[in-house]
């Protein structure tokens, strides 16, 4: 199923632009329903007059929302297209509707900052200030007393960052873009500082770079990556249903490398015996056989002769 999702992608990409509508209309102008590669043109529709292109379209519709589905869990860009091309296909599935809405996009706005002596006087209603969500946020204050506001983009944690970048780069791993997916786990390798709590997400991006690496025929590259993966947390293991049974069988390769290196290293040499010296006499030995040696050589000795 997951594999079907990824093909999806490639269908998706091209539905992105009809799905974005006009340039600044953003939802305000609904997507045409555009035929995805390998479609029928025109789009067939379930609830059309040509019975044979109607029931294309149903089952087109069911298959796509198991995708779908499937999908919110993953990527909620990629859902809403999948979901919004359902609706061209069979707008009288029950929940199309709850779909769309849950997975539409998220619009963030960042109004600038200005410091004002005092706040403006004027009051609207509540339609007056959706109008003005774009107006400059007020600092009431004196100039001189407020902190310097940063006419950039607000400052992220360094946590943040990692975070998003694991989670780009897992997106570009699962659309198939595996150079993407590379370049996004080497721009974060570098830009990212060294802390602890950061591990968890480097070992995120690590696993997601070998393994673009492994679908791209780079085994070496890819036997790195996960020696990085396992530098950053040795206790880490892969589900073997979530990956391909090649990523996983790399992943345990250079897994019990490293525990044999390991092992290898931690164990101590075997002690050498020392060298002893051969026994020697003990001192009552010694003595008993000087005194026999003694002995010996009085018996041995001739008498002398008589003085005549």
């Amino acid at each position: 199923m997951l594999r079907s999702v990824l093909a999806a992608g490639s269908l998706v990409a091209a539905a992105g632009a009809a799905q974005a509508g006009p340039e600044g209309q953003g939802d305000a102008a609904a997507p045409a329903c555009a035929p995805w590669p390998g479609e029928p043109a025109p789009l067939p529709n379930a609830e059309g007059d040509d019975l044979v292109a109607a029931r294309w379209a149903a089952f087109r519709a069911a298959e796509l929302a198991g995708l779908a589905a499937e999908a919110e869990l993953r990527s909620r860009a990629l859902a809403h297209a999948l979901w919004t091309h359902v609706a061209c296909l069979d707008g009288r599935r029950p929940e199309v509707a709850g779909a769309l809405e849950r997975t539409r996009p998220v619009r963030v706005r960042r109004p600038p900052l200005a410091t004002v002596r005092e706040l403006p006087g004027r009051r609207g209603s509540a339609q007056d200030a959706a109008r003005r969500l774009g107006d400059p946020v007020a600092l009431v204050g004196l100039r001189d007393s407020l902190p310097a506001v940063s006419e950039g983009p607000p400052a992220t944690s360094s946590l943040a960052r990692a975070e998003t970048a694991a989670s780009e780069a897992e997106s570009a791993l699962r659309e198939a873009r595996f150079e993407d997916a590379l370049a996004r786990v080497e721009r974060a390798r570098a830009e990212l500082p060294e802390r602890r709590r950061l591990v968890p997400a480097k070992t995120r991006l690590e696993v997601v770079g070998a393994t673009a690496a492994l679908a791209l025929g780079r085994e070496d590259e890819a036997r790195a990556g996960f020696g990085r993966a396992l530098a950053l947390d040795p206790s880490l293991e892969l589900d073997r249903a979530a990956h391909s049974p090649k990523v996983y069988r790399l992943f345990r390769a250079v897994r019990e490398s490293r525990a044999d290196a390991t092992r290898a290293t931690a164990a101590p040499p075997a002690p050498t015996p020392p060298e002893t010296a051969p026994p020697g006499p003990s001192a009552g030995s010694a003595g008993a056989a000087g005194a026999t040696g003694s002995a010996s050589t009085a018996d041995e000795t001739p008498p002398a002769e008589a003085a005549p």
